[in-house]
């Protein structure tokens, strides 16, 4: 399949797709190279007929190698002045790897100055598959060694995920390391909640004052 030369302008956004990407079963592999430049993401949302309250201007970078069924990707995402549903972002930085079913990730979500969370290490596509039921140990290609860190992240990111819960507020302060394998993952380390409060509207109750550590 061959896309040389496609491209997408409106504005000050562009998205360029130029190289090839070879089908499954190719003796040749082929190279892809995408670029999008100050994307709206509530325009590009409504044009995909999606509704996820995306907004904020998308940059992106990424050479997908290989071929349909085997691709290797190499990206850099970068989204600023971002939010989904009722939450809001300063930025999202995210260089991300996919290769021989494995994901190797180094993200971080600046929630305002100050305040971020961060994701960097290494996982299997695995992960996102249904968990077993029973211990797996891992292995070089399904062990799973991801941080996940932030300070003192303010936990209204909630309710860019889900309606059933309003006013949330408090924050998280979170140092947790995964590893084991991709069916059978384990956590180590720490999250704690300060100040936690939210609110169930369906039953038209509040709760406040929920401070917890788990460790």
């Amino acid at each position: 399949v061959v896309r040389s030369g496609f491209r997408l302008a409106s504005g000050d956004q562009a998205l360029d797709v130029e190289g090839t990407l070879s089908p499954a079963g190719a003796k040749t592999a082929g190279v892809l190279e995408v670029h999008a430049r100050n994307v709206d993401l509530a325009q590009a949302e409504a044009l995909l007929l999606q509704n996820r309250g995306l907004s904020g201007r998308l940059t992106a970078d990424a050479t997908i190698s290989g071929s349909f069924d085997r691709p290797s990707i190499d990206g850099k995402v970068e989204v600023t002045g971002g939010g989904f549903q009722a939450y809001t972002y300063q930025s999202l930085v995210a260089d991300v790897d996919y290769a021989g079913d494995r994901i190797t990730l180094d993200a971080t979500l600046q929630q305002s100055p100050g305040v971020a969370i961060t994701a960097r290490g290494t996982l299997p596509t695995s992960a996102f598959q249904k968990g077993a039921d029973e211990h797996v140990a891992g292995t070089p290609e399904d062990a799973i060694d991801l941080r996940l860190q932030t300070p003192a992240l303010n936990l209204g990111v909630i309710q860019g995920f889900t309606t059933a819960v309003s006013a949330v507020g408090g924050t998280l302060e979170a140092d947790v390391r995964v590893t084991g394998s991709g069916r059978d993952p384990h956590l180590e380390g720490f999250v704690e909640i300060r100040g936690g409060a939210f609110a169930v509207p369906r039953f038209g109750t509040s709760y406040s004052g929920l401070d917890t550590r788990i460790d």
